[in-house]
């Protein structure tokens, strides 16, 4: 469990769970081998995401800050997406306007096979879901 009230939060290689909170810092990660939960009040969040275990809940969460998350094909997961601010994706996605509601609209994504859930929520800032290629050793 990583908590800060301003500072930058970077985690590479983890072989673990991550659970990070900030209040106005922003939150990097990749590598991860485990379950992702991180928020933020005003930061930014940038990240990337292998393939999700199976009946596994994430979360990637500021309230006004840009969410950016590399994601591979082999995710096998559903995303539920919300914001106020815009979508920029590289993969297919339903988006349902919330008129009067902030975030003003959700999104939907299957990127592999839904086996498990994964929330990226950001009230006003952009959502960026790009496409890399997974990690294949020599």
């Amino acid at each position: 469990q990583i908590n800060t009230e301003q500072g930058l939060i970077e985690v590479r290689g983890l072989h673990a769970n991550v659970y990070a909170r900030s209040r106005s810092g922003d939150i990097s990660f990749r590598g991860i081998r485990g379950l992702v939960d991180v928020e933020t009040g005003g930061g930014n969040i940038e990240g990337q995401l292998n393939k999700a275990p199976a009946g596994s809940q994430q979360r990637v969460a500021t309230q006004t800050g840009t969410i950016i998350l590399g994601l591979v094909d082999e995710l096998n997961a559903a995303l539920t997406l919300a914001t106020s601010g815009v979508f920029a994706t590289d993969f297919s996605i339903h988006i349902d306007p919330q008129p009067g509601q902030e975030p003003n609209k959700t999104a939907r994504a299957e990127i592999g096979k839904p086996e498990a859930n994964i929330e990226v929520v950001s009230k006003r800032g952009e959502i960026r879901l790009l496409r890399r290629l997974g990690f294949r050793p020599a």
